[in-house]
């Protein structure tokens, strides 16, 4: 597997390729990510950022 994500490097097209291997589901190696690494990202991407928390402040 790793030779084949060896291959990704320095393609030039390689977002576009993951980001399309990602939007359809594909399985292998696309855009030098493997699948599982593609479902990762995406669901790391859909998890809304915390709110940050603010100091109470004495009046």
């Amino acid at each position: 597997m790793l030779q084949a994500r060896l291959v990704c490097t320095g393609c030039p097209v390689r977002v576009a390729c993951r980001e399309w291997a990602t939007a359809t589901g594909q399985y292998g190696i696309w855009g030098g990510t493997t699948r599982e690494q593609r479902i990762a990202h995406r669901h790391a991407a859909t998890i809304p950022a915390p709110e940050p928390v603010r100091p109470a402040v004495a009046a």
